[in-house]
This record gives C-alpha cells, structure tokens and sequence, in this order.
C-alpha cells in the first residue's frame, strides 16, 4: 500500500491526468484559486503571512537525484608492494 501523499505517486497521477488530456503540463505552472483563496491568511492570527507549502508543478520541477560522481582513480592509487626475494626467507 502507498502513502496518501507520497510525492512520486502524485506525479503519476498528474502524468496520467496530461497522457488523458484532463490538462496540460503548462495549466499545472499556475497557482489553482483554490489555493489563492487558502492562503489568505488572517494577519492578527498569522503576522507573516501563509508560511505554508509553496506551489510548484511536479512534473516540470522533477529533477530526480543525480548519481555521484565516480571515485577518482587516485583515490585508489596503492603503493607498490615490495616483493621478497627467497634470500630474504628465515626458513
């Protein structure tokens, strides 16, 4: 079972909204009215304002991790190991 909200399950559902033609990646840049209206906050109660979730559009602003970047050879540079003549053997 996935979570309510997890963020990568919200981005299937609105890539599924634009694969439909319910909307456009573009009607997702704008802030809905909905929104506008929520964050009209109260300044008695809220003196800076809405403090909330800010807007984004998931599926422009999807900037998945990078890998890092691969080791530098030097980092692994070894110093070369004397090898042991027979002479060199107690035994």
């Amino acid at each position: 079972m996935q979570k309510a909200f997890d963020v990568g399950s919200i981005r299937k559902i609105l890539h599924h909204g634009v694969s439909k033609g319910y909307w456009s990646v573009d009607d997702l840049d704008a802030m809905p009215e909905s929104w506008k209206l929520n964050t009209l906050v109260d300044p008695d109660v809220f003196p800076k304002g809405y403090i909330g979730v800010q807007h984004q559009n998931l599926l422009r602003d999807y900037h998945p991790e990078k890998p890092a970047a691969a080791p530098d050879p030097r980092d692994f540079a070894t110093t070369p190991v004397q090898s042991k003549d027979i002479t060199d053997d107690p035994f």
